[in-house]
């Protein structure tokens, strides 16, 4: 990985990797993650309301060790608001690691430099599908199973889901270029999983749509 092997560059080398990677877990965290509830199905985007809530709640119960959990999901406007923020920090904090891949330490190897820009870039892709899929969701949850039928929250939640909806589309659009574009190995592709985000899309619709939300 490095064209040098002396002291300083490998010094300069450790440093620049803590600085690209000591943050990864964080996003992992904030994205595939809902407030502390495993939120995902095998590391792929969950596909539907149900579903999503079933793997957080039931199949991966946080509650079931820690007790303190079991309103970590609830549909009320501080959890909601919560849990939209984790899903922004999420790529907010990719947005803060990302200068480094444009100043590497002179060290490191052109090829291995390359190589982690293009993981990096399906990386980002990824956690903006779960931010999507993240807060689509807890807004779905929150406009369906959420007491007050009114006012200025239920307002802004209805608003907030709608770009939501829209956005899953964009990400969908998105990722079928993108594996039209590229020859990745196929695991890749299921992470990036357009067909998912579609069905997911679908489902949330018609949740929401059929309880006469907002």
């Amino acid at each position: 990985l490095l064209t040098a092997e002396d002291a300083d560059s490998r010094r300069d080398a450790a440093a620049w990797a803590e600085r690209l990677f000591s943050r990864t877990w964080e996003v992992v965290r904030c994205a595939l993650y809902m407030n502390r509830c495993v939120f995902n199905d095998s590391s792929t985007f969950p596909v539907g309301l149900r579903h999503a809530f079933w793997l957080a709640e039931e199949k991966n119960s946080l509650s079931d060790w820690d007790p303190s959990a079991a309103a970590a999901l609830a549909p009320t406007e501080e959890n909601v608001r919560r849990i939209l923020a984790e899903k922004h920090e999420a790529v907010a904090i990719l947005d803060d690691i990302a200068p480094a891949l444009l100043d590497p330490p002179p060290g490191l190897a052109a090829a291995a430099l390359a190589d982690l820009r293009v993981r990096f870039d399906i990386f980002r892709r990824y956690v903006r599908g779960f931010r999507a899929v993240g807060s689509g969701c807890i807004l779905a949850r929150y406009l369906t199973e959420a007491p007050e039928r009114s006012g200025p929250f239920r307002s802004e939640a209805a608003a907030l889901f709608a770009a939501e909806q829209a956005e899953l589309l964009a990400l969908a659009a998105e990722f079928e270029a993108f594996a039209a574009a590229t020859d990745h190995r196929y695991p890749v592709y299921v992470l990036l999983g357009a067909e998912r985000l579609r069905t997911l899309h679908a489902d949330l619709a018609r949740a929401v749509d059929g309880c006469g939300a907002p």
